[in-house]
């Protein structure tokens, strides 16, 4: 009967434990739970805000690709590489080709403001909107003088390109 008893006492104990034992589960639970959602909302800010610590930059890697679609010359992509704008006359298609590409141009070679538009915030998203607009505005309203013999050749190509860099040079983003 000793042993039935201490059996018993075992029992009991360990039966008085489980409440206390689910207690401290249930409490670590609750902290862990707290403290997700109090890191939650941080961590989905930072994940938000990321764009702005990362450079949306068009990349050398992307120059090449568009430089090896393009059939470029090596001297035209050093210089593209560069963020400047080549001006021998290879240069100047494979600008034209680079920009129809991205989308720059509409069909009949003019130019296209809601592509270059997109192309500008896609490849330099870092950038605010404000300042692309005003770039995108100005190259427009330049492209618009251009004579229309002009239009769809790779000097017109150039033209646009050189704009574009010159306008971003000029506000200090590139």
């Amino acid at each position: 009967m000793q042993f039935s008893s201490d059996s018993s006492a075992v029992s009991l104990y360990q039966s008085a434990r489980r409440p206390l034992q689910l207690s401290r589960s249930v409490c670590f639970i609750t902290m862990t739970l707290s403290k997700v959602l109090i890191l939650l909302p941080l961590f989905v800010g930072l994940l938000m805000l990321s764009p702005y610590f990362v450079s949306g930059r068009f990349t050398t890697e992307q120059i090449d690709q568009l430089g090896k679609a393009c059939n470029a010359s090596e001297d035209d992509l050093v210089i593209a590489k560069s963020y400047a704008v080549p001006t021998s006359e290879s240069g100047k298609c494979l600008m034209k080709c680079m920009i129809n590409k991205l989308g720059m141009l509409n069909d009949d070679g003019t130019y296209n403001k809601t592509g270059t538009k997109l192309a500008l915030k896609k490849h330099w998203s870092e950038w605010p909107e404000d300042l692309i607009n005003k770039i995108n505005d100005s190259c427009y309203e330049e492209a618009q003088k251009v004579s229309l013999d002009v239009i769809a050749t790779c000097g017109y190509a150039y033209e646009v390109t050189a704009c574009i860099n010159k306008r971003t040079k000029d506000a200090n983003v590139l």
